[in-house]
């Protein structure tokens, strides 16, 4: 497998990777594929396919059938608390 250089801007934090993610749903709501989602933040698809396995096992994005991953309702809860 070839290896990818990294992108300049990508995170290089846990956290920094996931809120990366997260930000892909900010600027478009559209369910995104993992190659998108790691095209997006510039993080190396093995990398992206770990972090998205987490958060939607633990429901923070759900997967539909075509596998796109969108916002899930452990997400959506925790906003829906913090926003006025």
């Amino acid at each position: 497998m070839r290896h990818m250089p990294r992108r300049p801007n990508t995170p290089q934090s846990v956290v920094g990777r996931v809120l990366a993610i997260f930000e892909c749903f900010a600027e478009d709501s559209k369910p995104w594929s993992l190659i998108e989602i790691s095209r997006h933040t510039g993080l190396p698809l093995s990398t992206t396919h770990r972090l998205l396995s987490e958060l939607h096992s633990g429901g923070a994005l759900v997967r539909d059938d075509q596998r796109r991953y969108g916002i899930g309702p452990r997400l959506q809860i925790l906003a829906a608390q913090h926003h006025p």
